[in-house]
């Protein structure tokens, strides 16, 4: 992908659509070009993130645990970026990136950003504006979850969610072929 490119790419990403094209070549200047194989890991869960990624093509999937206890958290593809809190923090990566079909991805690192905030600050508050509509679809979903976890009257756990986590334990237990005892 040549820089010209890079730009009309970036412009089409929530994060960069208000950037100037001055702006936006010199994103296209300091990001760098990967290709990632169905099935390969971009990073795992726990490595140390030092860049964010921005899907050109292909599907990457986002989970947390090791096989077969595999949860999805998100799908990325192509226009979507993920991974950006590598770049404000120095804390490990919260969960697993791979490559769900063969995959081409722009990959920003954290020394380029930095140097491109100092420089065009507007860069940082378009990835926080991003990072804030995530937050807030977050708790929307948590609030769904909570109305259908927790009796609002009793504040007690709902009939439903009561007899899912009952069934969850018989199950296990059946699979792993222990008891189970209640206490009244």
């Amino acid at each position: 992908m040549i820089v010209i490119e890079r730009i009309l790419f970036l412009k089409k990403i929530s994060i960069f659509s208000s950037l100037s094209s001055y702006e936006l070549r010199k994103i296209a200047e300091v990001v760098s070009e990967e290709d990632f194989a169905a099935g390969e890991i971009l990073f795992s869960e726990g490595d140390f993130g030092d860049c964010m990624y921005l899907v050109i093509e292909g599907k990457i999937s986002i989970f947390t645990g090791k096989p077969p206890a595999i949860k999805i958290l998100a799908g990325f593809e192509k226009g979507n970026f993920f991974g950006e809190m590598g770049l404000y923090d120095d804390k490990p990566r919260a969960a697993s990136a791979m490559a769900d079909q063969n995959s081409k991805v722009l990959v920003l690192r954290k020394g380029e950003f930095c140097d491109l905030i100092s420089e065009f600050p507007m860069v940082a508050l378009g990835i926080m504006k991003e990072l804030n509509n995530r937050i807030r679809a977050t708790n929307k979903k948590l609030h769904i979850i909570e109305k259908n976890v927790v009796d609002s009257s009793s504040r007690l756990y709902s009939r439903d969610y009561f007899i899912d986590c009952m069934k969850n334990q018989l199950n296990r237990a059946r699979n792993d072929k222990t008891l189970v005892s209640f206490l009244m």
